[in-house]
Order: C-alpha cells, then sequence, then structure tokens
C-alpha cells in the first residue's frame, strides 16, 4: 500500500461548478485522488473570462495574452502557456497558491507546462509528473482552427501545439489516454506505455425535485434530447446534420438543447435559416443535475452528432447509460467500439442518414427496460480505477 501523497493539479479550468467535458472528467479524477485517501489541490489560470472567480486561479489574464499573441481565438491556452515562458510575476503568484510541497504534479493539459518546469526549476526536487489529456490536441486545434485563419498560420499554430504535446509527454513520467487510439499516438513519441482512463458517466439517481422541474416543461411524449457545452465542433455538428431542415421531426415531438452550446447556437445566424429549427426546438441551455437526470431518463432519442475533435465523448457515455435511442456519428463511437452491437444504437455513415435514423426511432415505441446496470463499468469510479495503480507505479519507481 502506498503511503498518503500530495498531488498538485494544474489547469486552466476551474472544476466548482463543472459544465464542459474537461471540466467533469477533471472533477472526478480530482475526486477519485481523494478518495483514494491522498490530499489534493487544484490551482491555475482561468483560461477563459466565462469562467467565475476562484481563489485558487488567476484570473484571466486578457492584456497579458494581448501581449503575446495579436490573434488569440481559441489559442488563449496556447498563450497561457507562452506567457509563463517569460512572465515571472504571473509565476509568483501561481506559485503562492501551492500550500505544500507537492509529492506528485498532474498536469491537466499541456498548457500549464511552462508553470511546471519553471516550478520545479525553482525548488530543485525532483517530482514525479502525471500527465493527463481529453484530446490530442494539435488535432484538435487544427480542426477547430481551419475556418477561421489563413493556412500558413495554421500551419503554424498545429506544429508548435504538436511540438509542446510532444515535449511534455516525453517528459512525463505517467501519461494517461481516454482512448486506445490516443494511447497508441502517446506511446509512439513516449516510448513507454501510457494508462488508459476512459471517459464514464455519474451515476445520476432521479429526484422528486428533477421530476417536478421536467414536467413544468410541458415537453412532448416523445422529444430527442441533446447536450453539449459552447464547444464550437458542438454546434457545428448540429448545424451539418440539420442544415436541411428539422423535417425528420415532427410538429408534435422536439428537439430539447441542454447546455451552453444552446447561447453558441443563438448567437449564430445561420440556424436561423434551418427550416422548421426553431419551431421544433427547446434550447433551455445549462440545467441542474437533478432535472438532467430527468430529461436523459424520459428521453426518446439522444443525438450524438459528433464530427470532429479528438479523444472521446462524454455525452456518448451518457447517452449508453441511459434507456433511450442513441442516434450517432461513427465520431461519437469513438473509445466505445464494443458497444456496437447495442440494438437502441444506430450508427450514421451521412448526415442524411443521421436524420433517417432519428425518425426511425421516433417511429418506434420507446424503450423502457433499464439498462443502467449493464453499463455500470461506465461509471466514473470504474474507468479511472487505475489512479490507483498509477500512484503504486511512481512509488515504486521512486523506492527503485
Amino acid at each position: 500500500m502506498y503511503e498518503k501523497k500530495k498531488i498538485l493539479v494544474l489547469s486552466t479550468f476551474p472544476i466548482d461548478s463543472p459544465r464542459h467535458g474537461g471540466q467533469i472528467r477533471l472533477d472526478n479524477i480530482v475526486k477519485k485522488y481523494k478518495n483514494l485517501g491522498h490530499d489534493v489541490i487544484l490551482i491555475g489560470v482561468l483560461g477563459s473570462d466565462q469562467y467565475p472567480p476562484n481563489e485558487n486561479f488567476i484570473s484571466y489574464p486578457r492584456s497579458e495574452i494581448a501581449k503575446v499573441m495579436q490573434k488569440s481565438f481559441a489559442l488563449e491556452d496556447y498563450a497561457i502557456f507562452k506567457i509563463f515562458e517569460e512572465n515571472d510575476k504571473l509565476f509568483k503568484q501561481l506559485e503562492k497558491k501551492i500550500p505544500w510541497v507537492p509529492d506528485i504534479i498532474h498536469l491537466e493539459l499541456p498548457w500549464l507546462y511552462s508553470f511546471a518546469t519553471k516550478y520545479l526549476a525553482s525548488i530543485d526536487k525532483k517530482i514525479p509528473l502525471i500527465y493527463g489529456s481529453e484530446n490530442i490536441e494539435h488535432r484538435l486545434k487544427e480542426k477547430i482552427l481551419k475556418d477561421y485563419i489563413n493556412k500558413e498560420e495554421l500551419d503554424f499554430y498545429t506544429e508548435k501545439i504538436k511540438n509542446l504535446e510532444e515535449e511534455v509527454i516525453k517528459k512525463a513520467n505517467i501519461n494517461i489516454a481516454v482512448s486506445k487510439s490516443d494511447k497508441q499516438w502517446i506511446e509512439s513519441i513516449s516510448g513507454q506505455v501510457a494508462y488508459l482512463l476512459p471517459n464514464g458517466v455519474a451515476n445520476r439517481k432521479i429526484t422528486i425535485k428533477g421530476e417536478t422541474e421536467f414536467e413544468s416543461l410541458n415537453l412532448p411524449p416523445k422529444f430527442v434530447l441533446y447536450c453539449a457545452s459552447a464547444h464550437l465542433p458542438n454546434a457545428a455538428g448540429l448545424f451539418k446534420v440539420f442544415q436541411p431542415g428539422l423535417g425528420c421531426i415532427q410538429k408534435d415531438q422536439a428537439l430539447v438543447i441542454v447546455g451552453s452550446c444552446g447561447q453558441l447556437i443563438l448567437s449564430q445566424e445561420k440556424f436561423k435559416k434551418i427550416p422548421l429549427f426553431f419551431k421544433r426546438t427547446r434550447i433551455l441551455q445549462e440545467v441542474d443535475e437533478e432535472l438532467l437526470a430527468s430529461l436523459v431518463q424520459h428521453a426518446h432519442t439522444i443525438i450524438l452528432p459528433i464530427v470532429d475533435g479528438e479523444g472521446t465523448n462524454l455525452k456518448t457515455a451518457e447517452a449508453l447509460r441511459s434507456s433511450a435511442y442513441v442516434v450517432a456519428t461513427a465520431t461519437a463511437l469513438r473509445g466505445f467500439e464494443e458497444y456496437l452491437n447495442e440494438k437502441r444504437l444506430l450508427v450514421s455513415k451521412s448526415f442524411e442518414e443521421f436524420r433517417k435514423n432519428i425518425r426511425y426511432s421516433l417511429s418506434q415505441t420507446k424503450m423502457t427496460d433499464n439498462t443502467c446496470e449493464k453499463y455500470n463499468e461506465l461509471l466514473w469510479d470504474s474507468t479511472l480505477e487505475k489512479l490507483g495503480e498509477i500512484i503504486l507505479k511512481l512509488d515504486k519507481d521512486n523506492v527503485e
């Protein structure tokens, strides 16, 4: 058995009220470390001005970002990495938030690697580094930025971020991946075995409060549910699927959109041009966990119109553990291939087939059998189980 450790976690997003996938994953990682008996502190720099203030985080460094990058759209996180290469003032501010010398550093995504290396040099102590990422970041950035910057800039930043990722992976004592394909790429860089810790799902309970809130929405008996954060590819995938119109959803049915993706959709003019889109859509934006549990419970169909991205998707784990029909792209099933034979899972090879599958699912009787117990391996406690093994390995390596 290992001794109690002091674990310093570094991130560009807080987890007080986790909303997007990265926050939810990191929140569960921190909880798992604590449940294993370790002292854990999460500190960092807010990577967006949309995050609320947090005493363990430096505020979004808008002026500093402007100094290192003229154009920072979707590159604020990379700008934060650049800032810590030279900005000693911000380094000292963040360093003061560390209450003790850690036994382990967990770096979530590569953006605070420059802080970590500078901190390790300042204390002159060898501390093992765990690196975890939900994506292969340079590939994801390339896909997000391709429609917003010219090719020269795109190639420049893609290469810079790739070089950063590779350096972090090579320097880390332990690398954590979310999918088999990510694991293979990481191992090709590091030359060492990486740990596969897939994304998971919370064990949500149906409550009277959640059911009461659900009933007050007065949704039609058959509705299609889409849960997503304000991550640009989430809105892009939805638009590509429904661009010809929302005819696959009848007037006595509805598309229900939950999460901050709703605000992103409302801000984009192109959605107003989709025939029937706003007539047959309910945008709820962010809801609490109890109402979300009821929405998932009552949904006839859950859609996963994921066309870009890296890693695996929390939304997929959520959908698989429901008893709803699931209409998905092949991209959405990345990392969940063992579930492809599930009868209620309709995988679509084209946007047209995606819409046909929605129409088909809505023509069927709602499934009532509770499939949750079959998917307990998707619960976070199970998917993150190897964190204990990782600590044991670091202990063993240090003894040797």
